[in-house]
């Protein structure tokens, strides 16, 4: 590769170049020079390169120097000492005088050209080292020193501007007649031209460059910089070079090191038209902005290099200004009225496809399973408001609207709970059928209309395909878009946009949100947590908050073409700050948060109101809060910053009118084996909100078919015909009523179970077992106790030989039963290779799939879910009731692994299985060897005895045990967990639990009731509520009512309810715990009254006493 040593800085007429590889070209100023270049003068040429190390060689008329070591060495740039040279030439020259020769006829030769001829022709380059200075000249004619000169018109040479504005880059001098002159005009342009822009004025200009060829006709006109780059930066800091494409006579401006021809790097251009022997235009287009440092506005100094037909070339520059763009930052205002009647047609788009069907973490549910919880809530909320109309669109590969009618809100929610989900996802059809559907009779008038677009992830499908049947236009393009805001616009529809979990694409919803009243964009929510999905729908519900974008472009503000984000938002005189480009954030306040993932600040006001906003995009929300009250204005004030750090500042206030919070009354789900229950009021208005913390109060009850009354604090229903029904009920507090509908399941039995949804579980005076699953539930139980469940027994078998090979009755499990366990059925089977290296092989060559035999009593229909693929542990779940007493389920599968290959190795590895019933027992076994018939057997067999149980699964439930034994279990979530009377186990599982004893719960002093708290754990939040159990604790000691001592590996607590001079009437056990776990660090010198309100103060314990 050549080594570069030199930049040509001045030059005149023509110059050329030889390279090694032969190639000439013609040199310009700045153009770089190589070592072993030839330099070749013309008759009018002359020019001057300035080498690496600063020194500068001239060269002048119909001359040529090579560029070898001897004129400059790139490794070693000291000049040679040439003074005994010249010593000795002045001794060599005296002696040949005194011999009378001539001189002249002992030199050297010359370099180039004859010695003696006129003039300064054939003269060698002059070689001045900036360092070293003194220099010897050599020529083959002279005696001594220089006496040679040429002819360099220093007045002509163009010199390359330094950058400085405050040179014009081109000499003020006259050239001689002949030589070419450039008048080349400077440009303006403005980065307020840009789309994003805000202060106006044009990113493009266009001048006219005129020429004077001295005669001659032009040869050729480019356009570059110095050394071909800038010293101008990107926004993000990068180098702006240079680069001129000869094929469209266009210098691009680009990012240093990439591509320039790519026009996503390109940053501005300037283009030569209209070119002739007398003038060319230029035109400048500012493309992207450019980083205005300290205030200053930048220039881009671009050089003319022009030449004609005669040789000669001349080079001027001229200056393009950047002026830069400023943040804008208008004030705003917005108003809220809480708790003021609205009537609303709502239309809800819904997802469908089959990644619906996916499990989240929430509670184990599906996505379908959350959304349909979420929605039937959103519209509840709308009920509360007024009256409500609701149509449906559910899409997938298409898009389908079940009713072509708007229908009432229980119609609705019927369909809701029905959808199932399959498919792929289609946006184009869902929004073509969602404007079908607006148009569709049953509307209420004068309403408002809301749209709710929910989604789980990207579109993957559309309504067009190409001629190979591949998708295209996937998602909504630009023209859709325009259509479905004119839409919304045409008809006053706002439209809520809403991605569902981590898959989920805001830009493909971005299309979809907008606001046809304000005929503005709204932001697009999304919700990764889907624990928070419900929540967040009824945020938006109008009354409530309001939402908009401080950064849309516009109005109220917008960064401008330099871009930005919102630096600083100050409420309540704190100041919450962001700066996006060290990704920081400060506050000086705890009373908010900051998402360094999202850059979102969430901050609670001294109204009680939250706030959030996203400091990159300017997205917020304002929702009113629960106990703000009265009128008030809230003040934001906010600060833009845009990308080369100007910025504005401006005012945002919100008008909040709050009359009492509308109360909403949800429907409820019970599920009971009763024929007539009570239900309790407070399980009904568990899940109702609003009024402000107003008392609840049931007013009426009413069935169309079955009866129902109220009856004190509770509701009495009666079911006629032991089928279930419903009935509604009134719930009203401050002034407010509002109803809600209550259906009722009725079940056969002793085991109640619950679904995803929020239900309300209710168990008579025998012994049941009652589950809530997923969803926040209510389970009551009823007298309790214990039995014994009856003899059960399990029979497994492996027959002998290789398994996998077809024998589909390989496998066996039989169930016996007494009659007391007539209701038992299994649940779950499980067989574990884990421990052996073993695998059940279902996938591959020589592997065979579970398959049910011939001689199996259970089906496929009554299989819930098989293990699929290769596993080390085989589960087989089982539908309810299907698996009983004389069951028997056979089946055939390959299993592989160091030694278990065969139906003898289960026995000879002793591989375990597990058995689950319907009660919540299990029974666990070992296959042994089967001696009589080969293979491996295994007999596990008990009579237990079982105990009422409440299971509330996943979710925040409610678990009431009532009189008798109980177990309750919370299981995840933020449960409470009631015992009532008797002695019972609770145990609170996950999260923040509170475990409750009320008045009437203790036992007496001869037997007092003895609960046990499995896993109490103050650390995660849980507490004993005693302030029930104890009467007139505020305002005597506390010892006189509570004692607490440690009893092996437990913490035992007293009561004494009645307090000084009362009996111990109750005992609470928190199993394998210490006080000093619970006190935090050692209690050894503590005293009980010290113990005791220590954890009063934590909160572990709660009293009426403060």
């Amino acid at each position: 590769m050549a080594t570069e040593i030199g930049v040509v800085k001045a030059l005149i007429g023509a110059v050329t170049v030889t390279s090694t590889d032969g190639s000439v070209r013609t040199l310009q100023v700045g153009d770089v020079v190589y070592a072993n270049d030839l330099i070749s003068t013309g008759a009018e040429g002359a020019i001057e390169i300035e080498f690496a190390d600063g020194s500068v060689m001239d060269l002048g008329r119909s001359s040529q120097a090579l560029l070898d070591a001897e004129v400059f060495d790139p490794t070693n740039t000291d000049v040679e000492d040439n003074q005994q040279a010249v010593t000795d030439d002045v001794d060599a020259i005296q002696q040949a005088i005194l011999e009378g020769q001539d001189p002249t006829q002992v030199g050297q030769e010359t370099a180039a050209g004859a010695g003696t001829a006129n003039g300064n022709e054939g003269h060698d380059a002059v070689f001045i080292d900036y360092l070293n200075p003194e220099q010897i000249p050599e020529a083959g004619f002279d005696t001594i020193g220089v006496s040679n000169t040429f002819d360099f018109p220093e007045a002509d040479l163009l010199f390359v501007d330094n950058g400085d504005p405050e040179q014009s880059g081109i000499p003020p001098v006259t050239p001689p007649s002949g030589d070419i002159v450039i008048e080349a005009p400077s440009s303006l342009v403005s980065e307020g031209g840009l789309p994003e822009g805000q202060s106006g004025g044009s990113a493009s200009s266009t001048q006219t460059i005129s020429l004077d060829l001295g005669g001659s006709d032009l040869s050729s006109i480019s356009l570059s910089t110095s050394g071909n780059t800038t010293t101008l930066l990107t926004l993000d800091g990068q180098a702006i070079d240079t680069a001129w494409d000869s094929s469209t006579g266009t210098l691009i401006g680009y990012i240093s090191g990439t591509d320039s021809s790519d026009a996503s790097n390109q940053i501005f251009t300037v283009t030569l038209s209209d070119i002739s022997n007398n003038q060319a235009s230029y035109t400048v287009e500012l493309l992207k902005p450019i980083r205005d440092v300290d205030g200053v506005t930048e220039n881009i100094n671009i050089n003319v290099n022009v030449s004609n037909n005669a040789g000669e070339s001349s080079s001027a520059s001229f200056d393009v200004t950047v002026q830069d763009d400023n943040p804008v930052a208008n004030p705003a205002q917005e108003s809220i009225s809480v708790g003021q009647a609205v009537n609303t047609n709502l239309l809800l788009v819904l997802d469908v496809s089959n990644s619906m069907n996916e499990t989240t973490d929430f509670q184990g549910m599906t996505k379908l399973e959350v959304m349909i919880k979420s929605s039937l809530n959103l519209i509840e909320q709308y009920e509360a408001l007024g009256d409500v109309m609701v149509n449906l669109v559910t899409f997938n590969n298409g898009a389908e609207n079940p009713t072509n009618i708007w229908v009432d809100t229980a119609t609705a929610k019927d369909i809701i709970n029905s959808l199932s989900a399959s498919g792929e996802t289609n946006y184009d059809a869902a929004l073509a059928e969602a404007v079908d559907a607006f148009k569709d009779p049953g509307k209420i008038d004068g309403a408002q209309n809301i749209a709710y677009f929910m989604s789980d992830g990207a579109p993957n499908e559309s309504n067009q395909t190409d001629a190979d049947g591949n998708y295209i236009g996937v998602g909504i393009d630009s023209s859709e878009q325009q259509a479905w805001e004119q839409f919304l616009a045409d008809n006053d529809v706002t439209s809520y946009a809403l991605g569902m979990g981590a898959d989920a694409v805001a830009n493909e919803l971005a299309p979809i949100a907008y606001d046809g009243v304000k005929e503005a964009d709204v932001p697009v929510i999304t919700v990764t947590d889907f624990s928070q999905l419900a929540d967040t729908l009824v945020k938006t519900v109008t009354g409530n908050s309001v939402s908009g974008d401080l950064l849309d472009g516009g109005f109220p503000s917008s960064a401008g073409a330099d871009g930005g984000w919102i630096s600083q938002i100050s409420i309540d005189g704190v100041d919450y700050t962001f700066n996006q480009q060290t990704n920081t954030a400060s506050a000086s306040s705890a009373i908010a948060s900051f998402d360094a993932s999202t850059h979102v600040w969430t901050i609670t006001t001294t109204n009680g109101s939250i706030f959030t906003v996203d400091m990159d995009s300017g997205e917020y929300t304002y929702n009113v809060g629960d106990s703000a009250s009265g009128t008030f204005t809230e003040e934001i004030t906010y600060t833009v910053t845009d990308g080369d750090g100007d910025t504005a500042s401006n005012t945002f206030t919100v008008d909040v009118d709050v009359d009492l919070s509308t109360l909403v009354v949800s429907d409820d789900l019970v599920i009971t084996n009763q024929d007539s229950v009570d239900i309790p009021d407070w399980a009904l208005f568990a899940n109702d909100s609003g009024a402000d913390g107003e008392t609840y109060t049931l007013t009426d009850a009413t069935s169309a078919t079955d009866t129902a009354s109220v009856n004190g604090n509770s509701v009495t229903f009666n079911d006629t015909d032991s089928n279930g029904g419903s009935f509604s009920y009134q719930n009203q507090a401050g002034g407010q009523t509002d109803s809600a509908n209550v259906s009722v399941t009725h079940v056969n039995g002793s085991i109640l179970e619950g679904s995803f949804r929020d239900e309300i579980l209710i168990g008579g005076n025998d012994v049941d077992f009652i589950s809530g699953g997923a969803g926040n539930d209510v389970l009551i139980g009823g007298i309790g106790g214990s039995y014994e469940a009856g003899y059960r027994k399990v029979t497994a078998n492996v027959a002998s030989g290789q398994t996998g090979t077809g024998n589909d009755n390989q496998f066996s499990f039989a169930l016996a039963a007494s009659v007391a366990a007539a209701a038992l059925y299994v649940t779950e089977i499980r067989i574990s290779l884990a421990d052996f290296g073993g695998i059940f092989d279902q996938i591959g060559p020589d592997s065979y799939a579970f398959t049910l035999g011939d001689g199996s009593t259970i089906s496929s229909d009554d299989i819930q879910m098989v293990t699929d693929g290769d596993t080390n542990e085989l589960v087989i779940q089982f539908k309810p009731g299907t698996f009983t007493h004389e069951d028997t389920l056979t089946f055939g599968i390959d299993t592989d692994g160091r030694g278990m290959t065969t139906g003898d190795d289960f026995g000879r590895q002793e591989v375990p299985f597990t058995v689950s019933f319907n009660d919540g027992t299990s029974l666990d076994g070992t296959y042994e060897p089967d001696t009589t018939n080969g293979g491996s057997s295994g007999t596990v067999h008990d009579n237990p005895t079982v105990t009422e149980t409440l299971d509330g699964g996943a979710g925040d439930d409610i678990l009431v045990g009532g009189d008798g034994e109980h177990i309750l279990l919370g299981g995840e979530g933020n449960d409470t967990l009631v015992g009532g009377g008797g002695n019972d186990i609770l145990t609170g599982g996950e999260g923040a639990d509170l475990f409750v004893w009320h008045n009437g719960d203790q036992g007496t002093a001869a037997t007092p009731a003895n609960d046990i708290v499995t896993d109490f754990n103050g650390t995660e939040g849980d507490s004993l509520d005693l302030s029930d159990i104890l009467q007139g604790e505020e305002s005597n000691d506390i010892t006189d009512y509570i004692s607490v001592a440690e009893q092996g590996n437990n913490v035992v607590l007293s009561l004494t309810p009645d307090g000084d001079g009362g009996e111990m009437t109750q005992t609470i056990t928190l199993q394998n715990t210490s006080i000093d776990q619970l006190i935090g660090s050692d209690a050894s010198g503590m005293s009980n009254a010290d113990i005791i309100n220590s954890l009063i103060t934590s909160g572990q314990i709660q009293v009426d006493q403060s």
